[in-house]
């Protein structure tokens, strides 16, 4: 369901934002929700996604805390969220979440709270660090023998890259979380690990940036264009630690040779921006990035390797963060078209966090993003 769409069009009230919170397996009281003053979700492809909620703690008719005494949110409790707007159906699972935290405040002025926050229940994975050798083979295979292991989840794998399928030697679980292992992994391979929830449960997904289908998200700043209301929008162009090339070195151990490759910006999928290709080239011309401390086995991965490096960095020339209305689908690692602000940062950016948030000022949702011009 795309909600911006639906916005755009009248089909969808904008001013009644919502939201839906389960202890276990049942939905919580009308009379706690009435108590809550803000409730918060985090996501992100660097970490587990996050919640927060804010209670009012204090019962005025029995004088009394409501909630720091009783055992509704202990930690280790389980939490899940929804959040939207009423009408049509349209809330959708953000979280799906274990209580890691409570913390009540005791202020010298003003009404007691609570404080509720806790984390993706993505953390059962780290709760067993594993020493394992699994044998050659695809990362695909890979990831769904971890899969297995919680029969739960779903881990889905876009197989439209290369490397997927790149067959690989031995590949060492040294003393590492499942979830830790399984992210190392698609990183090595230019791969974000997504965390998504549906109605059916929690999905992993390994998806390229690069390679995101789907119509991306329109928001325009200030602009009788259409598309979704960018609020605000604060770009950064930084060429610091951008280099000209990378290199890669290492060692055959079964040949006995060294292996070197060198990867160009000229080499990548991704490109620089048209409007900034000339300054970029001359503000990282003959800097040179060189890594020694990866194993490859032969040429070709040695190239790919370093092709993922090189791309990773190239990804971080442009960064920005943003705000927007609520839009539940606006979620790390979906792409996003900005508009309205010129022609230096207009164009394809991708989705690296978002923060929704419904409390007294309504439902808006925050992003941070990269620039990836294919």
């Amino acid at each position: 369901m795309n909600m911006l769409a639906d916005i755009l069009s009248g089909s969808s009230d904008l001013f009644v934002p919502a939201f839906e919170v389960w202890i276990g397996q049942q939905k919580l009281d009308r009379h706690i929700i009435r108590d809550v003053l803000d409730v918060s979700f985090h996501d992100s492809i660097d970490e587990l996604g996050g919640f927060s909620l804010t209670l009012a703690n204090w019962d005025a008719d029995q004088y009394t805390f409501s909630y720091s005494d009783k055992h509704i949110f202990d930690p280790g409790q389980r939490l899940d969220i929804r959040m939207g707007y009423l009408g049509r159906g349209q809330m959708s699972w953000m979280i799906r979440g274990i209580i890691t935290d409570l913390i009540p405040s005791f202020p010298a002025g003003g009404p007691p709270t609570l404080s509720v926050s806790g984390r993706n229940r993505l953390q059962d994975l780290l709760g067993q660090r594993r020493s394992k050798v699994y044998p050659p083979g695809m990362d695909t295979d890979l990831a769904r023998q971890i899969e297995l292991a919680f029969p739960d989840l779903s881990i889905s794998v876009d197989e439209g890259d290369l490397a997927t399928v790149l067959q690989l030697q031995d590949v060492v679980q040294d003393n590492e979380f499942d979830l830790v292992f399984l992210k190392r992994r698609a990183s090595q391979l230019g791969f974000e690990l997504i965390v998504t929830e549906t109605d059916s449960g929690t999905e992993i997904h390994l998806i390229n940036s690069l390679q995101c289908r789907g119509e991306p998200l329109k928001l325009v700043y200030r602009s009788s264009l259409r598309g979704g209301p960018l609020l605000e929008f604060q770009p950064r162009f930084s060429t610091a630690r951008q280099p000209e090339a990378l290199e890669l070195n290492s060692w055959n151990p079964r040949e006995k040779t060294a292996i070197s490759v060198r990867v160009g910006r000229n080499d990548l999928r991704i490109r620089d921006p048209k409007f900034d290709s000339d300054n970029i080239a001359t503000a990282v011309r003959k800097r040179l990035e060189v890594i020694s401390s990866e194993p490859v086995q032969d040429e070709a991965e040695g190239r790919r390797r370093a092709t993922d490096y090189m791309e990773r960095i190239v990804k971080n020339t442009m960064t920005a963060t943003g705000r927007t209305i609520g839009l539940p689908e606006l979620r790390s690692g979906c792409v996003l078209q900005i508009e309205g602000v010129g022609e230096r940062f207009r164009g394809r950016w991708f989705v690296t966090s978002s923060d929704h948030t419904i409390g007294a000022g309504g439902y808006t949702t925050s992003f941070a993003c990269r620039r990836e011009e294919l």
